[in-house]
């Protein structure tokens, strides 16, 4: 029972962040670094690994869009994301409380593209401070790290998919 738990968690985890971070990726253009796929590499046997890699990468992605939103958008939509963010992580329903999470990501998102799509945009970031750029950057470093670390779970996904055969 506990084998079908996990599988059904693993499949459950895979789906939501494959889908949220390749649209993520393709919103903003780096869809690239989500199109290969590699094989399974060390944690593609082990479940608890694999779930592990996964919320470091959700991880990593929810922190890159808030500094994102917080630094490139208004501020009055950056609170706006934040109180949703907040909003949903105090819900107790796991599958609302994702759904909301998901929303608010992609309510990001829009939001970033939206600020990044306009003529003020490059006049916005010559005007920030070197600690907001430096968070910018932070932003833009920890959002390539969880689009590689998810390009790696797909693999690492197979590979444990592969095992429960």
């Amino acid at each position: 029972m506990q084998h079908k738990i996990v599988s059904s968690l693993m499949v459950a985890l895979l789906s939501s962040t494959a889908v949220f971070c390749s649209t993520s990726a393709h919103a903003l253009g780096l869809g690239e670094l989500v199109t290969g796929v590699t094989k399974g590499t060390q944690a593609s046997g082990d479940p608890d690994a694999f779930i592990r890699s996964a919320l470091v990468a959700e991880g990593l992605m929810g922190t890159a869009l808030s500094a994102m939103v917080s630094s490139l958008a208004s501020k009055e939509k950056a609170a706006e994301y934040e109180a949703s963010m907040k909003a949903a992580s105090a819900l107790t329903d796991p599958a609302e409380k994702q759904a909301k999470t998901e929303e608010a990501q992609k309510s990001a998102v829009a939001l970033i593209n939206e600020s990044t799509s306009n003529d003020a945009y490059q006049g916005k970031i010559n005007k920030m401070s070197s600690a907001q750029k430096a968070q910018l950057a932070g932003a833009a470093y920890n959002f390539s790290l969880a689009l590689l670390q998810d390009k790696a779970l797909v693999g690492q996904a197979q590979g444990l998919m592969a095992s429960i055969g």
